[in-house]
């Protein structure tokens, strides 16, 4: 039996991706909340910024979940996670109230993983990918009423899905819906699982896992570490916010 390794560049990365999302955090705090820049969020170099995270760490956390001994577990407590953000949000900063944030999203993808891995194989996984990542690309935009490719509407979705209010986590917000950290199953799922897909890639490749064996001490411990660092860094940040401005 092959002995259990430890990508050690991979969870480096993972610490990267956190490490860079505290940084667009504190710049949200600043510059949204306490209104040093309030037209930082139009600027073109935020929306990549706070992109580029996102996509990282969705495809990454795709990615180690196939290393995940028990993903009902592991879902639901990602799910516990995310529903004490929204709580402390709501009643600590209301105006930055996260409803569905990205450990939702995290926490119900690892639970519908579940029934794709009886189709996910290593003979289906390419294909599951680029279908997965072509809708991902097409349901994009679902949250603003369409599906299309960019800026094209090829369907729109119609307006009765987005008065359901319990349909907000799967991509459909209603009227005056707002959310600090809005990650909704439709399109976020897609992409989680497109990380899946690759996975299988990996356990194969000799070459990929010798080149993510290096381990980097300093970014290994803030990956090996994420969940409880972003549970904690948000006060902590909104803290020395604080201390800065009142």
């Amino acid at each position: 039996m092959e002995k259990k390794r430890r990508y050690e560049l991979l969870d480096a990365y993972r610490g990267l991706t956190i490490l860079s999302m505290i940084g667009y955090h504190f710049s949200y705090d600043v510059f949204i909340l306490y209104r040093r820049y309030p037209g930082w969020l139009s600027n073109p170099f935020g929306y990549i910024w706070q992109q580029s995270i996102c996509i990282s760490f969705i495809l990454i956390c795709g990615l180690c979940a196939s290393f995940s001994r028990n993903l009902w577990k592991r879902g639901i407590l990602l799910n516990l996670c995310g529903l004490i953000i929204t709580v402390v949000t709501v009643v600590f900063s209301p105006q930055a109230a996260v409803y569905f944030g990205i450990l939702n999203l995290l926490g119900c993808s690892l639970l519908l993983l579940i029934p794709f891995k009886k189709i996910v194989n290593e003979k289906t996984w390419l294909l599951t990918a680029v279908i997965s990542l072509f809708l991902f690309v097409l349901f994009r935009n679902v949250t603003k009423g369409y599906l299309g490719i960019g800026d094209t509407i090829l369907y729109a979705v119609t307006f009765a899905l987005y008065k359901i209010k319990w349909l907000v986590p799967f991509g459909f917000p209603y009227a005056g819906f707002y959310s600090s950290d809005y990650f909704p199953i439709l399109p976020w799922f897609f992409l989680f699982l497109t990380g899946y897909c690759f996975s299988f890639y990996l356990k194969k490749a000799e070459w990929l896992k010798r080149l993510l064996e290096p381990k980097i001490p300093f970014f290994s411990w803030f990956g090996k570490h994420s969940l409880i660092i972003y549970m904690i860094h948000q006060p902590v940040l909104m803290g020395i916010c604080m201390l800065l401005f009142q």
